[in-house]
């Protein structure tokens, strides 16, 4: 990233029929949701997939269980990569429960979140790792709803380290911009 320049996270929302071609590094990604989730289901269910599913992506996901009242994320998979990248450990953890999370939940995280779900949505995530002092450190991702007949129970997520200078775009308008 250029000296003094900073980047901040962007949240972006999208149809969940949207094509996958659109979102390039995550299409092999997107189309393993979209086989899982078959033509007779809304979503994928976190139970449909292996282990082996996910060869090229190990270490790169997460999984967060949606929880109501008040609205929050708790990870049930934040993968070793994530770990790495985040300097952190989040599996088993509320992503509003951790210190340097409080204004970024508040104000961008929490209502893409619910966007995301309230209107049956997929999400495209991307900016440095600055609130936790990683600019150095730039993260793409693409967050697909899993559910339980035609409620979302979770979200599962791919994430990637990326060049901040020359980002990856889907090729859509999203829905929701934040």
């Amino acid at each position: 990233m250029s000296q003094g320049r900073k980047r901040s996270w962007t949240y972006r929302t999208y149809p969940l029929d949207s094509s996958p071609a659109a979102f390039g590094p995550f299409q092999d990604f997107f189309d393993l949701w979209l086989s899982k989730r078959g033509s007779g289901r809304r979503y994928a269910e976190w139970q449909d997939f292996q282990l082996e599913d996910f060869h090229g992506w190990y270490g790169q996901l997460s999984l967060g269980e949606i929880h109501d009242d008040p609205f929050d994320l708790s990870y049930r998979l934040w993968g070793t990569l994530l770990v790495e990248w985040w300097g952190i450990e989040m599996t088993g953890k509320l992503l509003s429960s951790y210190p340097w999370a409080g204004n970024i939940w508040e104000a961008n995280e929490r209502p893409y979140m619910e966007h995301l779900v309230a209107n049956s949505q997929m999400g495209f995530v991307s900016g440095p790792l600055s609130s936790i002092d990683r600019d150095v450190v730039y993260i793409e991702g693409v967050e697909l709803p899993l559910g339980k007949g035609e409620t979302i129970s979770h979200i599962l997520s791919a994430y990637r380290r990326a060049d901040p200078d020359n980002p990856f775009l889907p090729e859509l308008d999203p829905v929701f911009l934040r």
